[in-house]
C-alpha cells in the first residue's frame, strides 16, 4: 500500500464520501436534478456496492436475492456535471516537509473522491499525465494515478491549458501560486474560456509562519485592512429564521409605541379657585415639542442602534500583537531591599501591566535564568504560572541582551525587559525597567575539594566576596575544622579561604559564610558537601611472612590505616574488612576489594627471575609513577594471574601487575611477593598504595560537592551595577476598539431626550 495514501488515509477519504452523498441526499435541488437524472426511462449503466447514503430506491434487490449483498444500481445521466482538477507540478511545490506536492495530492484525492460520489464526470490534469474518470470504481485507478504523479519543471500555466481544454464544467486549481507572473497567466486563460474556476493554496507544515516580502510587511497586510474597512460599511441583515432573533421583533412594537404622538393636555376652569389656579400653571407652561423634532429623535437614535447591531469598530491601528517578556531571575534578582525582592518587584509590576493591556496582545514570560523557559498560552494562564515560578536560583544565566536580540527580530514581538542591571549584559533593544537599588551581599562565589581522595582528612577551598573585611566561616554536620583557616586577599573584596576539615562521620556537611555586616543575599552563603563512609576502616591482612625478614605486608597495611583514619585486623573467616592485603599463597577469585601480593590464581604456577620491559602510563594507578629502577628478582608467570585483567607493569616473562575494573569490584594484584623486589623501597611506592586506596574504592568514597550551591562572582558582588534609562513599551497593534457600545448609550441618550421633550 502506497505510504501517501494509507489506510488512515482511506478511512478519511471514506467518510469524506459519505458526507458527501447524505448532504446530496438532503439537498432539494440534487433531489430534482436526480430525479432528471435517474427516471424510469435512465439506461443501466451497472451496479455497485450499497454504502451509507444512497437512495434506497435504487437497491437492487434481484441481486440481493442472488448474492445476499447489497448492491445499488447506477443509471446513465443526460447532463453530467463535469468537473476537472488541475495539479501544480512545480518545483516549488516540492518545498516545504512533509512537501507541498504530497498536500497537494491528498486535497485532490478527496475532491476527485466527493465528485465520483456525485457520479459526476472528472478529469485530472498533472503535468503530461491526463485521464478520465466517471464511476466509484475508478477511484483505485484515480489514487494510482495521484501517487504516480511527479514534479516538473513546466510553468503553471500549462495544465491550466490543458485542463481548459479537456471538458466542459468547473475547474479546481490546486497550486501553491509561489510565482504571481505564472498565476496571473493561468488567470488570463480561465477568463476568455468562462470557466468556473477554485483555487486551493497546497501548503506544508514549514509554512505556517507569516509569508512575509523582501521588505518586511506581511503580503495580506493590505487585505487585512480593507477587509477591516469592509466590516466597518456592512450592515448586518437579520435572520429572523434563529430563534435567538425572534425577541427583535418586539422592536417594532416599541417603535410604534415611540412615534405616536404626545397626548393632547387639556385644563378646565372651574368655580373652585384651587383648581382654577392649577389649570392656569398648565396653560402657562411652554408649548411642546414640534413633532418633527420628535421624530428626527427617533429615526437618529434607530439608526444608531441598527449601526451598533452591525457592529462597527474604530480603524486597526498596526504594531506588535505580542509582548515578550524578559525576566531577569538570576540570583541577584533575589536581593531583598525591605519587604520584597527585586524579582517580586518586577513580577507585581508585570502583572499590572498585563491587566492594561489590550485583549488583542498576546502575553509571554520568558525565565531567564539557568534552564530559561517560556511561558504562554492564555493570559491567566501565563500570570498562574509566574505566581507558581521558581524563585531566582543558582547557576550560569544566559545574556539578556543576546535573547532580547534573537526576539527583536521578529516585527511582531515588542520585548520588554525586566532586570537589575547588575551585569554586562543590559540588552539595548526594547522597552527596558530596571528593579532594585544600592545594597550590601556577601557571599561564596566558588568551591572546591583541594585532594579528593578516600582520607580521613580533606581540604576545601573556597572563592568568597566580602565588602567589609575578612569573612568567616562555620562547619557544621558530617565534619569539622582541624587546623586554623587560610584566608588570601586576591583583589579588593575577593578572598580564597582553605579550611582543613576532619571527617567526623556520614551525611552532609555544610560550610556557612559568616559576613561582619548585613547580606542582602542569603542563598549565596552556604556550601553542602556530602561525605559518604570510610572507604578502608577496616584493613585486613592475609599472609604468612617467610622468615626474620622485614614484614611489607604489615607496613603497607598501617600506612594504609593511618591515610583512611582505619584499622588493621588479622582476616580470618566470618571477618569482615573493607579492604583485604594478601601475600603469598593461593586463592579462588579474586577479592572484591583487595591488593595482592606474589598470590596465585591459578594450579601450576612457575616462578621466574623476569626482567621489567615498562609499565602503562594511562592507566590512573600508574600515570606519572617513575617505575625505571623498579628491579624483580622472583615472580610467578603470567598465567598464575586473574584473567581478562588490564596490564599495569609488563615483565620479560609475562604481566608483573594487573588491574581488574569489573562488576564485582576493583582489584590490584602483583606476581611477586614485596620481599622478592625492591618495590617497597621506592619513591613511588607510598603514592601507588594512596593510588590503589582510592581506586579500589571509588568515586562513592570520595567527597563531593553539591552542585549549585553557590553563585558566581557577578551575582554576588550586587555593588557592580550601571542603570540606564528606562525605556517604554511602544505602542501596539489592534484591530479597533468597538463602536457598539458608545452608539447604544448614543441612541438611549436621544430617546431621553425625546421622552422629557
Amino acid at each position: 500500500m502506497s505510504t501517501l495514501f494509507d489506510s488512515a488515509f482511506r478511512e478519511v477519504l471514506a467518510g469524506v464520501m459519505r458526507r458527501a452523498r447524505r448532504l446530496r441526499a438532503a439537498s432539494e435541488t440534487e433531489d430534482r436534478a436526480r430525479k432528471r437524472r435517474r427516471g424510469v426511462g435512465g439506461t443501466f449503466a451497472g451496479h455497485r456496492a450499497y454504502a451509507p447514503g444512497d437512495d434506497l430506491r435504487l437497491l437492487d434487490w434481484n441481486a440481493f436475492a442472488r448474492t445476499r449483498e447489497l448492491h445499488v444500481k447506477v443509471l446513465e445521466s443526460e447532463h453530467l456535471r463535469a468537473l476537472t482538477i488541475v495539479l501544480d507540478t512545480t518545483p516549488s511545490m516540492g518545498a516545504g516537509e512533509p512537501p507541498r506536492f504530497a498536500g497537494a495530492r491528498r486535497l485532490a484525492a478527496l475532491v476527485g473522491g466527493i465528485a465520483l460520489a456525485h457520479l459526476d464526470v472528472l478529469t485530472v490534469v498533472a503535468g503530461s499525465a491526463r485521464a478520465h474518470f466517471a464511476t466509484l470504481r475508478d477511484l483505485e485507478a484515480l489514487l494510482a494515478l495521484l501517487d504516480g504523479a511527479a514534479m516538473s519543471g513546466g510553468g503553471t500555466d500549462a495544465p491550466v491549458e490543458a485542463g481548459v481544454a479537456a471538458s466542459r464544467g468547473r475547474i479546481v486549481w490546486i497550486s501553491d501560486f509561489a510565482e504571481l507572473a505564472e498565476a496571473r497567466a493561468g488567470l488570463a486563460v480561465l477568463a476568455p474560456a468562462r470557466r468556473r474556476a477554485l483555487g486551493l493554496l497546497a501548503v506544508s507544515g514549514d509554512d505556517r509562519g507569516a509569508v512575509r516580502e523582501p521588505g518586511g510587511r506581511s503580503r495580506c497586510t493590505g487585505q487585512r485592512r480593507r477587509l477591516d474597512r469592509w466590516r466597518m460599511a456592512r450592515v448586518v441583515a437579520l435572520s429572523f429564521a434563529s430563534p435567538e432573533r425572534l425577541p427583535i421583533l418586539l422592536a417594532i412594537a416599541l417603535l410604534f409605541f415611540l412615534a405616536r404622538p404626545p397626548r393632547v393636555e387639556r385644563s378646565v376652569a372651574s368655580a373652585h379657585l384651587a383648581r382654577w389656579r392649577a389649570a392656569l400653571q398648565r396653560l402657562r407652561r411652554p408649548r411642546q415639542t414640534p413633532r418633527r423634532l420628535r421624530f428626527w429623535l427617533l429615526v437618529v437614535a434607530t439608526a444608531a442602534a441598527s449601526f451598533a447591531a452591525a457592529g462597527p469598530r474604530l480603524a486597526p491601528r498596526d504594531g506588535p500583537r505580542v509582548l515578550v517578556a524578559l525576566l531577569d531571575a538570576s540570583p541577584s534578582m533575589g536581593c531583598a531591599e525591605g519587604a520584597s525582592s527585586a524579582f517580586a518587584d518586577a513580577c507585581a509590576r508585570l502583572r499590572r501591566t498585563a491587566a492594561s493591556l489590550p485583549e488583542a496582545v498576546e502575553l509571554r514570560v520568558l525565565l531567564a535564568h539557568a534552564a530559561p523557559r517560556v511561558l504562554r498560552g492564555s493570559r491567566a494562564d501565563v500570570l498562574a504560572a509566574l505566581s507558581a515560578a521558581p524563585t531566582p536560583d543558582a547557576g550560569p544565566s544566559p545574556r539578556l541582551d543576546e535573547l532580547a536580540g534573537a526576539l527583536a527580530k521578529d516585527e511582531e514581538l515588542a520585548v520588554w525587559t525586566l532586570t537589575d542591571a547588575r551585569d554586562d549584559g543590559v540588552p539595548a533593544l526594547g522597552a527596558l525597567t530596571v528593579f532594585g537599588g544600592e545594597v550590601v551581599n556577601a557571599g561564596i562565589t566558588g568551591a572546591s575539594i583541594l585532594d579528593a581522595w578516600p582520607l580521613s582528612t580533606f581540604d576545601v577551598v573556597l572563592d568568597a566576596h566580602a565588602p567589609h573585611g575578612p569573612p568567616a566561616f562555620h562547619v557544621d554536620g558530617a565534619a569539622e575544622s582541624a587546623a586554623g583557616l587560610e584566608l588570601v586577599e586576591l583583589a579588593p573584596s575577593r578572598w580564597r579561604a582553605t579550611l582543613h576539615l576532619l571527617r567526623k562521620g556520614t551525611g552532609t556537611c555544610r560550610i556557612t559564610l559568616a559576613a561582619p555586616t548585613g547580606d542582602a543575599l542569603a542563598a549565596d552563603d552556604q556550601v553542602e558537601l556530602l561525605v559518604p563512609p570510610p572507604a578502608a576502616s577496616r584493613i585486613g591482612v592475609l599472609h604468612a611472612p617467610a622468615g626474620d625478614g622485614v614484614d611489607w605486608l604489615a607496613r603497607a597495611a598501617g600506612l594504609l590505616a593511618d591515610l583512611a583514619g582505619g584499622a588493621v585486623v588479622e582476616a580470618g573467616p566470618g571477618e569482615r574488612v573493607d579492604l583485604l592485603l594478601v601475600e603469598g599463597g593461593r586463592l579462588q577469585s579474586a577479592p572484591p576489594r583487595g591488593i595482592s601480593f606474589g598470590t596465585a590464581f591459578a594450579d601450576g604456577a612457575v616462578r621466574h627471575a623476569p626482567h621489567v620491559l615498562g609499565w602503562d602510563r594511562e592507566h590512573p594507578l600508574t600515570r606519572g609513577l617513575d617505575l625505571s629502577e623498579l628491579v624483580v628478582r622472583r615472580a610467578l608467570d603470567g598465567a598464575a594471574l586473574p584473567d581478562g585483567a588490564r596490564v599495569l607493569i609488563e615483565g620479560s616473562t609475562g604481566p608483573l601487575a594487573v588491574a581488574i575494573d569489573g562488576a564485582g569490584g576493583r582489584s590490584l594484584h602483583f606476581a611477586f611477593a614485596l620481599a622478592d623486589a625492591n618495590l617497597p623501597l621506592l619513591a613511588a611506592f607510598p603514592q601507588l598504595l594512596r593510588r590503589a586506596l582510592a581506586w579500589t574504592a571509588g568515586e562513592e568514597a570520595l567527597v563531593r560537592l553539591v552542585p549549585g550551591a553557590w553563585f558566581d562572582a557577578a551575582e554576588s558582588d550586587v555593588s557592580r551595577r550601571i542603570v540606564p534609562e528606562s525605556r517604554h513599551l511602544p505602542g501596539f497593534g489592534s484591530d479597533g476598539s468597538s463602536l457598539a457600545v458608545p452608539l447604544l448609550l448614543f441612541a438611549a441618550l436621544l430617546l431621553a431626550w425625546r421622552a422629557w421633550a
